[in-house]
This record gives structure tokens, C-alpha cells and sequence, in this order.
């Protein structure tokens, strides 16, 4: 688990500002740069991913680096994204529930899903399609195990795509995709 000091390190080298040894003096040169960014009409964002794993500790250093703002502006904005115990965390920790506004992912429709896919695929350097065109269940079969969730559908296609790499076949089945489905342990 990492400590608040060692994400304040993190925090300030991702930002490019001098890190010190002691804490208060980091926390003072960041604030230094928040101020020089308001001075220059930009507002800093901070993002953190997989943020349901930031312990109490880090999320009340995150509490305080939003008390940098002017009368009438933030001088960082700050994007927690993470699974659902992260919600959960931060309705627990009223100071910093009060500065932010849980919002859960809801699942893809089977279009966006196929989209999304498509794309991932596209970026990834895939050539045609993951799937089979001639079997119309692929889609259907991914989507029932996934429920939509994006995460769990980019895990299967993951999987997917190694198996399709070590066999040598150019598009993935639905019977492929149900028996990756199931070795993932995923339910329709």
C-alpha cells in the first residue's frame, strides 16, 4: 500500500515539480505550482486509476490538495477512478464525500460494446475483425457473460486475442469466446 508521503512524490514528479525531502515543504512547492498554473489560466488535473486501493491516509491527502483553491476557483481538479469500493471509501470519509461526486460506470449496450471492441482492436493493430462474421452469436455469447461491463469484456477479448495468436486462426468463435467466458470465471 502507498504511503501519503510516497504519493505526494509521485503526484509532484508526474506534475514535474521539485519534490523535498520533508513533507510540508513538497506540499509547498506544489501549491506554489497550482497558483503559478491559475496565473496562466490553466487548471491541473490530477487522475488517479485503480484509486479503490488508496488507503485513508492518501485519500485524506487528496482532501487537502483540494483545499487549494481562490474565492472562486479550484486550482486542482481531481478524477478518482476505480471499482465500486472506491464509492465506498469515499461515502466513509464524509470530509472528501462532500468534494466529490460518485459516479458508477454503467454497463454498454451490445452496440457500443461491438464498438468499442472494434476500436480497441483497430488501435491495437488488429487486421478485420476479432470475431467471426459468419457466427452472429459471438457478440451475443461476450455480452451475456459480460453484462456490458467493459472491463470484463476487454479481459475476455484479451484472452481471446492470445488463444487466436497461439493457434494461428485469424477470428475468434463463439464457442471460443464462452469457453474463455467460463475459464474467467464470468456467469451469463
Amino acid at each position: 500500500m502507498v504511503r501519503p508521503n510516497a504519493f505526494l512524490r509521485d503526484i509532484l514528479t508526474e506534475f514535474d515539480v521539485k519534490t523535498e525531502r520533508a513533507f510540508d515543504q513538497s506540499l509547498k512547492n506544489f501549491e506554489a505550482f497550482l497558483v503559478e498554473c491559475y496565473q496562466q489560466g490553466r487548471v491541473p488535473i490530477l487522475l488517479v486509476d485503480e484509486a479503490q486501493y488508496l488507503s485513508r491516509d492518501c485519500l485524506k491527502l487528496i482532501h487537502y490538495l483540494l483545499n487549494f483553491e481562490t474565492a472562486k476557483t479550484k486550482l486542482l481538479q481531481v478524477i478518482l477512478v476505480g471499482q465500486q469500493e472506491l464509492a465506498d471509501k469515499v461515502l466513509r470519509y464524509r470530509e472528501l464525500a462532500s468534494r466529490m461526486f460518485p459516479i458508477a460506470t454503467n454497463a454498454m449496450s451490445a452496440d457500443e460494446l461491438k464498438e468499442m471492441i472494434a476500436f480497441r482492436w483497430m488501435v491495437a493493430g488488429g487486421k478485420g475483425n476479432l470475431f467471426d462474421e459468419t457466427d452472429p452469436e459471438t457478440l451475443r455469447v461476450l455480452y451475456a457473460y459480460t453484462k456490458g461491463l467493459p472491463r470484463d469484456a476487454i479481459k475476455v477479448c484479451g484472452e481471446v486475442a492470445r488463444d487466436l495468436m497461439a493457434t494461428g486462426k485469424k477470428q475468434a468463435s463463439s464457442h471460443l469466446v464462452e469457453e474463455i467466458c467460463r475459464e474467467l470465471n464470468l456467469t451469463t
